[in-house]
Order: structure tokens, then C-alpha cells, then sequence
């Protein structure tokens, strides 16, 4: 049998193994999946906004404090979608590997919104001082921003009374449209009985022993001196010029006042710049407190202007009996100071 030398078997048999090798090197590069090889890679350690080491992120990590899959990527990053960005949100101190229910449970830091007084209901005096009372007891209403605070909800209270205030001219508005045929009716009985001459029991030919005494004389004067004075005001208020003068005013009031509750309510949709709790509330308070005034307001304006038309026809009545009046009171007047002469 022929002897080989040992060097001529062995070397064919290494270089067969080394070639088996790389083949098996080469493929198991190519079968390793890449997202796996590109998570190890790119991973890196990271730093919170404390200076404390942070988990370790893949290159599918979007927000601060979450990981998300790339199928529900678009879904978190949405404000519209809530309940997506929830169900796709990774807590950063939850392993890869943790289960899936532990997605679904919110990190701790992110907190509820608080409940908005006067969202459900109407902003009282009452739920302000409620409110108030809630943030004077804080260990932080030291703070600056409770001033704000404070200041949002005073605002408020002096909006919400004078929106009472206008309910009662509402009404007023209201009770005028409704009682002006009426009102009419009984004007025109009263210009009727009124022709303008003194009323009183006593003239310049009534003998001074029938007079009444001095002390009625100066009291019954001064009582007429105040009737003739409001009866004038009234004629300037009943003039043509005035009523055309109050109804001009009262359509820029109406714009002035719709233009203010457009800017509220667009207020109202903006989120505010400060985030903190209890300044997102009072803000929120005192523009729904606005908001109510401001519609008031315009509604007040809208009846009293009907208020006008409907009773477009007794100005002019009430004008000429309360120049009637004028000329009865200056005459009981002048009668007056002559039998105070006479005592």
C-alpha cells in the first residue's frame, strides 16, 4: 500500500472546512433579520430631562416615554385620536418584551383634564366663590399664577352680576312690547282729561282766609317743582332726534357686542398658554362667564330696539300730554307763589 506523507491528507481537509465555514458564515449574515441587527446597532443610552439614565430606545421610539409599533405609529402621533396614541403607547420602564396588556395601562405622570366649572352648567356667584375657596386653601396660592388665578375669577363675578342686571332689562324690554297696546290706550284717556289749567283748589281771587298755610304752600310748590322737572326730561327723551339717536346706538352696541362673543368663543376653543390646572379652570370660568353677559347683552339690546317699534306711535301721544303737563305745573306754580305773597 503507498504511504502518503501526513501534510498532503490534512491540507485538502482544512481547506474543505474553511470553505464549509464561510459558507455557513455568509449565510447566516444573510438570514440574520435586519430589523433585529438594527435595533442592536442603533440602540443607544439616553439621559432624562433629570440627568438620570434613561432606558435603553429602538429607532422606533417617537415620543418621550413611550416605544410604538410602526403599525401604530400614525395613530399615536394623531391629536384627533386619543384612544389610538393610548393603545400604542409603551411606558419607557417596560421591558421589549412585557406583555401585551401592559400597553394598555397610561403612565402615571399623565394625569386626567380637571372638571371645568360652568362646562355643564351655568357660571353662578356661587360656584365662584366655591372655586375661589378651593384655591386660597392650596399650600401654593403664594404662587404668582394665583393672582392671575384670582383675578380671572373676580372678573367673572362682576361679569356674571351684570348679566343679572341685563335679565332684569330683559324683562323690562319684554313687559314693554307686551303691555304697549295698553299702554297706548291709556295715554290717550290721560291727554284727553288734560287741558293744560291748574288743578289746584285755590286761585289769585280766593279770599286769604281760605288759603292753605304757608307750610302747605312751600311743601305743595316744591312737590310741583319736582314733577315739572321730570316731566322735562321726559320731553327730551320723547323727541323724534333722541328716539332715532338710541336706536343708532343700539345697532353698534349690537356689533361692538357680537364682535366681543366671536373673540370669546374663539378663546374658548384655544387652548390657553399656561397649563397649569387651576388657570385652565378660572380662565375657562370667566369666559363662559363673558360669554353668557355678552349674549345677554345682545339679546337685551335686540328687545329693547323691538321694544321701540312696538311702541313707535306712542312717543308722539306721550310728547303731547306731557306738554300739557308742563303747562298745568308751571301755572299751579306761579298760582302758589302768589298766595304765599298774599299770606
Amino acid at each position: 500500500m503507498q504511504n502518503f506523507p501526513l501534510t498532503q491528507t490534512i491540507a485538502p481537509v482544512k481547506r474543505t472546512s474553511r470553505f464549509a465555514w464561510g459558507m455557513m458564515f455568509i449565510l447566516t449574515i444573510c438570514l440574520t433579520p435586519t430589523y433585529s441587527r438594527a435595533q442592536e446597532n442603533i440602540g443607544q443610552r439616553t439621559f432624562d430631562d433629570q440627568g438620570f439614565q434613561a432606558v435603553q430606545r429602538s429607532p422606533l421610539r417617537i415620543a418621550k416615554g413611550f416605544q410604538e409599533s410602526p403599525a401604530g405609529q400614525n395613530q399615536a402621533t394623531e391629536p384627533n385620536n386619543p384612544a389610538g396614541a393610548q393603545a400604542n403607547q409603551r411606558p419607557a420602564d417596560v421591558p421589549a418584551d412585557a406583555p401585551a396588556e401592559k400597553l394598555t395601562q397610561p403612565p402615571l405622570e399623565i394625569q386626567q383634564s380637571p372638571t371645568i366649572a360652568g362646562s355643564g352648567e351655568a357660571v353662578t356667584l356661587d360656584s365662584i366663590e366655591a372655586e375661589l375657596e378651593k384655591v386660597n386653601a392650596l399650600p401654593e396660592s403664594e404662587d404668582p399664577i394665583f393672582g392671575e388665578i384670582q383675578s380671572l375669577y373676580q372678573k367673572a363675578k362682576l361679569q356674571v352680576t351684570e348679566a343679572n342686571e341685563l335679565k332684569g332689562a330683559l324683562a323690562q324690554f319684554r313687559n314693554a312690547i307686551k303691555s304697549a297696546p295698553e299702554k297706548l290706550e291709556n295715554t290717550q284717556a290721560l291727554l284727553g282729561q288734560t287741558d293744560g289749567e291748574s288743578k289746584l283748589p285755590f286761585n289769585d281771587d280766593t279770599p286769604i282766609s281760605e288759603l292753605p298755610s304757608l307750610k302747605e304752600l312751600e311743601s305743595q310748590k316744591l312737590e310741583n317743582e319736582i314733577k315739572l322737572k321730570t316731566i322735562t326730561k321726559r320731553i327730551e327723551i320723547l323727541s323724534p332726534a333722541q328716539r332715532q339717536t338710541r336706536l343708532t346706538a343700539i345697532q353698534e352696541q349690537i356689533a361692538a357686542a357680537t364682535l366681543e362673543l366671536e373673540e370669546v368663543q374663539l378663546q374658548l376653543k384655544t387652548p390657553p398658554a399656561n397649563d397649569n390646572e387651576f388657570f385652565v379652570r378660572a380662565r375657562r370660568t370667566q369666559l363662559l362667564a363673558e360669554s353668557t353677559m355678552l349674549r345677554l347683552k345682545i339679546e337685551a339690546l335686540e328687545t329693547e330696539a323691538d321694544s321701540l317699534d312696538a311702541t313707535a306711535d306712542l312717543p308722539a301721544i306721550q310728547l303731547e300730554y306731557s306738554r300739557k303737563l308742563v303747562t298745568q305745573l308751571t301755572k299751579e306754580i306761579a298760582a302758589i307763589d302768589g298766595a304765599i305773597g298774599r299770606r
